[in-house]
């Protein structure tokens, strides 16, 4: 899953996730940062350590830098 640029592997997450992990599934392989926002995540759930960050979308350096988290 890409959030603002940055792909993250969530997996181990997926089981945990408050929502389901339908909602992971639906955005898999994507860009959710529009979801991930929607959301309104709290700073707990944007550092969530079962999700692992695994690299960035080639063009997306300027947009994953001004992002610390997802």
């Amino acid at each position: 899953m890409a959030i603002h640029g940055l792909v993250y592997d969530v997996s181990k997450f997926m089981p945990d996730h408050p929502g389901g992990a339908h909602l992971l599934q639906d955005v898999a392989g994507k860009d959710a940062s529009g979801e991930f926002e929607d959301a309104l995540h709290s700073e707990q759930a944007r550092s969530e350590e079962a999700i692992v960050l695994k690299g960035m979308l080639a063009g997306c350096e300027q947009q994953a830098e001004s992002s610390a988290s997802p």
